[in-house]
């Protein structure tokens, strides 16, 4: 676990100290590709197998060693069922990932920008399937087939993470809603997050739990003892009672 916060730490300093473009190619493998959709909708190589209509970019074959740099707003991109044997970096706001399989054996998806939404995906044979720096973005409906880490990294403030099906969920934003998801272990740090009913085997840190047993807030007293003690008053009642008239007598 801990050659591993430090790689994604590392790829995080990396993507934050240079245009993220040259942090792709800087990550790419040798010989991979970088295929870039641009700010005015083209793509670059032309030869790539996605059909574009209007805002909705679609995969029609499988696109090997080879990554999608995403940089126009406002678009869906559909896998329709294939895989990228690479990753996919988000570059805009409003940007739609989903019906993808995903599998880079590094990042996943790195997603910058906000409103965006990656949902309904498969990812398989990643360190982190979700890298999230940007914020007010919506991860949910994606599962992890595979793999060593296979988890989701929250950094950004302001995003929904639900319904998710993977190893790990580890938070370091602030405001996020983690809800629903099923996972090994959750991560939680940042501030004023919220978990509800994750299925998670292992929390970081671990939650305080309540006494089993909690000390009730009156002495419990033996019967015996509560019965002679006022069988006792009783009594002394009567006696004073008692002399009280005799004296009203004489």
């Amino acid at each position: 676990m801990k050659n591993f916060a430090l790689l994604l730490s590392l790829t995080l300093l990396l993507l934050s100290a240079t245009p993220l473009m040259d942090s792709v190619k800087a990550d790419s493998k040798p010989g991979s590709q970088i295929v870039t959709i641009l700010p005015d909708g083209t793509i670059e190589p032309q030869t790539t197998p996605i059909n574009r209509i209007g805002y909705n970019y679609s995969l029609t074959g499988e696109l090997n060693n080879a990554s999608i740099d995403i940089r126009r707003s406002n678009v869906t991109f559909n896998g329709a069922g294939f895989t990228v044997h690479g990753s996919i970096y988000i570059q805009g706001d409003y940007i739609t990932i989903h019906n993808t399989t995903i599998s880079s054996g590094g990042l996943g998806v790195l997603a910058n920008g906000s409103y965006n939404r990656i949902v309904n995906n498969v990812f398989f044979y990643n360190i982190a399937d979700v890298s999230l720096l940007g914020n007010h973005t919506t991860v949910s409906g994606n599962i992890d087939t595979g793999g060593a880490y296979r988890v989701i990294y929250v950094e950004g403030n302001y995003n929904s993470i639900t319904e998710n099906k993977l190893k790990g969920i580890e938070v370091r934003g602030n405001h996020n809603w983690i809800a629903y998801n099923e996972v090994d272990y959750l991560s939680k740090n940042g501030l004023n997050n919220t978990y509800l009913d994750n299925d998670a085997g292992r929390v970081y840190p671990p939650e305080p739990t309540a006494p089993t047993n909690p000390s009730p807030s009156v002495p419990e007293l033996p019967w015996l003892l509560i019965v002679t003690f006022l069988l006792s008053m009783f009594f002394v009642a009567i006696m004073l009672r008692h002399r009280k008239t005799a004296n009203l007598t004489q």
